[in-house]
């Protein structure tokens, strides 16, 4: 009789949420492509691509943490899947954005900006396929941080 009780996210849970997210965002990228294919490039994704090319990755990491999950959002957006957009933002953990930082590092964050570009790219060029692909590698690639983290962080 104390209210409600957040559970903390485990690393079995981290790790299921990042399985389905790679699926999830990897359908997206490859609804973009196919929306880029059908009816041509929005703005938008050039702005993005421009802005990903310039980025300083020794930037404050809030103001890279921003930039990535408007750029995952984009690509949901123009993917068009309301369904899976809605998927995406309930398998939000909010203890993950803190963690983060714990993770992240300049050479984490310059290898995720090759992988934005390699994204952007395929879903610019149309390539559905590989925009798929590349999203999905991307994904895992953030999954296996958190996985590799000692097992005190995550219950």
């Amino acid at each position: 009789n104390r209210g409600a009780v957040v559970a903390r996210a485990s690393k079995v849970m981290v790790a299921e949420v990042f399985e389905i997210r790679e699926l999830l965002e990897g359908l997206a990228a490859r609804k973009s492509a196919q929306h880029v294919a059908n009816q041509g490039c929005p703005a938008a994704l050039r702005d993005v691509l421009v802005e990903e090319k310039s980025r300083d990755i020794e930037a404050d990491p809030i103001t890279l943490m921003m930039a990535n999950e408007r750029l995952h959002a984009l690509i949901v957006s123009i993917g068009g899947n309301e369904t899976v957009e809605r998927q995406l933002a309930q398998l939000q953990l909010p203890e993950l954005r803190s963690l983060f930082f714990q993770v992240m590092s300049v050479s984490i964050w310059r290898a995720s900006r090759e992988d934005h570009l390699a994204i952007l790219a395929a879903i610019i060029a149309g390539d559905a396929a590989e925009a798929e692909r590349t999203m999905r590698l991307h994904v895992r690639r953030t999954a296996e941080l958190f996985a590799n983290l000692p097992d005190t962080v995550l219950a």
